[in-house]
C-alpha cells in the first residue's frame, strides 16, 4: 500500500477495507526512489531502489499484468516527484490506490 506521503507498505496479502492493517512485511520510504522493470525471473517483477537511513535498500516486487506493474510505477514516481518539489508542505495521508501482487 503507498501513501502520499512516500510510505511503502507491503503485507503478505491485501488488507481488507475498513479493517486495521495486519504488521508489514515491508515498511519503507520511497523517498528518492529509483524504478526498474524485469521479466526475469517472473514476468512482470520491478525493483524499487531508495535510501533508507543511510543504506540504499532495494526491494522487489511482482505485479499481476503489466498495466498492473506500470500503475505502481507510475504512482511511485509521482509520490517520489512530489516529495522532492514540496519537501516542507504537509502531504495528505491517505492511502492510493492498491493494485493486487503487493
Amino acid at each position: 500500500m503507498l501513501f502520499y506521503d512516500g510510505a511503502l507498505l507491503g503485507f503478505r496479502a491485501k488488507p481488507k477495507e475498513g479493517q486495521p492493517y495486519p504488521e508489514p512485511l515491508n515498511d519503507f520510504m520511497i523517498k528518492d526512489a529509483a524504478t526498474m522493470t524485469f521479466e526475469k525471473p517472473r514476468p512482470n517483477m520491478f525493483m524499487v531502489r531508495c535510501l533508507q537511513w543511510t543504506t540504499i535498500i532495494e526491494r522487489t516486487f511482482y505485479a499481476e499484468s503489466a498495466e498492473a506493474r506500470q500503475k505502481w510505477i507510475e504512482a511511485i514516481e509521482a509520490i517520489s516527484r512530489r516529495y522532492k518539489t514540496h519537501m516542507n508542505t504537509t502531504i495528505q495521508e491517505e492511502p492510493m490506490d492498491t493494485v493486487c501482487g503487493f
